[in-house]
Formats: structure tokens, C-alpha cells, sequence
């Protein structure tokens, strides 16, 4: 059994503030390079990225060459592709074509860049900082703290543009509150570089409606502080060393899709049977007491498991067939081993079923989640603000 280290991370962002808010553990795990061999990737936002890529060629190079935005979508799959392939369980999800909703995401990428590429040649940028610029320029404010980079600013106006579901709920006009909160970062950032403050957010899904909202400058400054605050907290408690644990805020909620769960202590402490509806999935722990022979063509193996633990009351159920290939660690599973099994799905007879989202692991293979002890000879200060 190994160990996962949690550092002190020097700056936050919109997105990792928003992580931070909801478990300050998932945040920490997310920054630690060893924690990813146990998480599994999302093909979503893989993809995200490619679409993403392609705004970003928009926005450097205009409407004067679609081929350069099939190139660009191209050559940000292809490093997401292989990434994916060198990683021991996101080498399941196979090739980009295969990806879910890799067609649609595609199609729409190639239309938004359309708008944008037209966009900027009628349209002013702000004279003082120009969207999507080089992928390696970050804003940076509240003293080097947080960083990010807004999509686009337009005149008085920032625009972020995203892949998934905007708004609070399907029958709602309002903004989700963590993408509200991730524009009034960027619009302090952007303050920041120009001195003058954007006055409202805009943001633009896949599909639908855009969504604006207003940005006041006290709101804007408050939940930048805020972010701060919990970026502190977070290292002051590993610059004080003790248990990781203690960064946990296990819920429903904070554990839905993360992709820790399997190797999260607190996760199978708080975890019942009330959880499964609001945690999309089910999660077991137990006993294994029945292995049976792998198929003819020696591709799977089905296992009885004895749930001790997790959002399913105790008791033996059937799993399987288990592929060799995508569950790496059945090779180490023998009758008496004690495994945890992650994104599992119900049948309507209340049985459960393996989904490409699961994850089987050993119990004794997963690493000791620690914070090093201090260093009494380090004469750096911990973080404040």
C-alpha cells in the first residue's frame, strides 16, 4: 500500500475555487499526481477541451480558415486520445469516434467557431486585453493568488462559453451559482489587468440560450475573498500537518461524480442507502465469496460479493461479467479479497450492473491518503492572505 501526498497548492481558479467550496479533499487529490492512477477521466470533458480548442483557433485566426478549426479540434482529440490510452483505466473508453457525443460536440464547435471567427472581425475586443489569446496566458490577481483566463472579453462584457447544462434547472432562466461565481472571478482578473471592470457575464452553452448576468464590482470583490479564504483555510490545514480527513465534506452532493470516491476514506464512512438517488450511482464495499471461472474465451470473470459497506444494504450480490481488460485489478482478486466496487448502476429488479464508469478496486492496494508531517527545519511561512 502506497501513499497520496497532499501539498499546499500556491494559487486557486474559478474552477478549482468552486472544487474547493464543495470538499477541500477532492480539491487537494485533484493536485496530486499520484491520486490520478485510481480516477477515472470523463470523455466529456475531454472533448470539452477539443471544443475549446477550436474557440481559441476562432478567436486568434477569424472566419478566414474553416480548416484550421477541423485542425484544431483534430490535433486537441489526438492529445487527449493518447493521454487517455496511457492511462490504465481511462483506456477504456476506446477511440474519440466512440466518445459520448463526440459527433454533436464536434458540430457545434465548428459552428460556434463560425460566429466567432465573424464576430471578431465586426465586433471591438477590449483594447486593454484580448480574449482567448495563447493557452499559457493567465490573468492573475489578489496578489498572484488566483489565476484564470476568461474565454472572451468583449467590449464591457465577458463571454464564457460551455459544454454542459448553464442554468439552475430546466424549467430556469437563472445562472447555475458556480458559473455565476467563475465570471465574477473573472471579472476581477479582468479589472485587474485593465483597471476597468466588465459589467456583465454572458454565457454561451452548446445548445440554447445564452444566460447573462449582472457584474457588481463589492459581489465580485466578495466572492474573490471568499475564494481566498478557502484557498488559506485549506493551507493552513496542510501546512499544520494531522489527518486528511479532516478536508473531507462528504455528501451526496460533493461526491456526485467525483472520481475519488474508490480511494476516499470519508466517502465510505458517510455513504447509505440514501445517498443513490442524488449520487447518480451506486457504491459497494464487502467481501468477496464466490469467484467463478473466467468465460471460454477467457475475456471475464463474474464474482458473489458480501456488501459491508456503501449506499446498498448488506448482502450477496452477483457482479459480472467483469472484463479483464478494462477492470485491471481482477488479476489480483481471489475469493476472500476485499474490493470496492464505484459507478455501478440498478436494474429495475433492484439488481446491480457494471457500467463503463466503474471501478473495481483491492481494498489493500489503495494508497494511505496522508499530509506530511511539517518540516521543522522549512522557515517558509505558511500561506496567509
Amino acid at each position: 500500500m502506497g501513499t497520496i501526498e497532499l501539498r499546499v497548492i500556491p494559487t486557486t481558479s474559478p474552477a478549482l475555487s468552486e472544487t474547493m467550496r464543495l470538499c477541500p479533499l477532492r480539491a487537494g487529490l485533484s493536485k496530486a499526481s499520484t491520486a490520478s492512477t485510481y480516477s477515472l477521466g470523463n470523455p466529456k470533458a475531454w472533448l470539452g477541451a477539443a471544443y475549446h480548442a477550436v474557440l481559441e483557433a476562432a478567436g486568434r485566426i477569424g472566419d478566414r480558415a474553416e480548416t484550421a478549426y477541423q485542425e484544431a479540434w483534430a490535433d486537441a482529440v489526438r492529445k487527449q486520445h493518447e493521454r487517455a490510452q496511457s492511462h490504465p483505466l481511462n483506456r477504456r473508453f476506446g477511440r474519440p469516434e466512440q466518445w459520448p457525443g463526440y459527433h454533436m460536440i464536434r458540430a457545434m464547435a465548428m459552428l460556434r467557431a463560425k460566429e466567432i471567427g465573424h464576430s471578431r472581425s465586426t465586433e471591438p475586443s477590449n483594447p486593454s486585453y484580448h480574449g482567448y489569446g495563447p493557452r499559457e496566458e493567465y490573468l492573475t490577481g489578489a496578489g498572484g493568488l488566483i489565476v484564470g483566463r476568461p474565454d472572451f472579453v468583449r467590449g464591457d462584457s465577458i463571454i464564457d462559453y460551455k459544454t454542459g447544462e448553464v442554468r439552475e434547472g430546466s424549467a430556469s432562466d437563472a445562472l447555475k451559482p458556480t458559473f455565476t461565481r467563475q465570471l465574477q472571478i473573472y471579472a476581477y482578473l479582468v479589472r485587474e489587468r485593465t483597471g476597468v471592470w466588465p459589467i456583465r457575464g454572458v454565457v454561451i452553452p452548446m445548445e440554447g440560450r445564452s444566460v447573462e448576468v449582472a457584474l457588481d464590482p463589492d459581489e465580485c470583490d466578495r466572492v474573490v475573498s471568499n475564494a481566498v479564504a478557502i484557498l488559506d483555510s485549506y493551507n493552513q490545514t496542510i501546512s499544520a500537518g494531522g489527518s486528511a480527513t479532516r478536508l473531507a465534506r462528504p455528501s451526496p452532493e460533493a461526491c456526485s461524480w467525483c472520481p475519488y470516491q474508490a480511494i476516499c476514506p470519508p466517502f465510505w464512512e458517510a455513504a447509505d442507502g440514501t445517498w443513490t438517488e442524488s449520487l447518480g450511482s451506486v457504491a459497494v464495499s464487502g467481501t468477496v465469496v464466490a469467484l467463478r471461472e473466467p468465460t471460454l474465451d477467457g475475456t471475464s470473470i463474474s464474482l458473489t460479493l458480501l456488501i459491508v459497506k456503501g449506499t446498498e444494504p448488506s448482502a450477496a450480490i452477483e457482479l459480472g461479467p467483469l472484463r479483464f481488460d478494462i477492470h485491471i485489478s481482477l488479476g489480483q482478486i481471489q475469493t476472500g479479497s476485499r474490493i470496492r466496487a464505484t459507478g455501478l448502476t440498478k436494474r429495475p429488479n433492484g439488481s446491480l450492473n457494471t457500467a463503463m464508469r466503474t471501478i473495481i478496486v483491492v481494498s489493500d492496494d489503495i494508497p494511505k491518503i496522508i499530509i506530511p508531517e511539517p518540516d521543522p527545519s522549512n522557515s517558509d511561512p505558511p500561506l496567509t492572505v
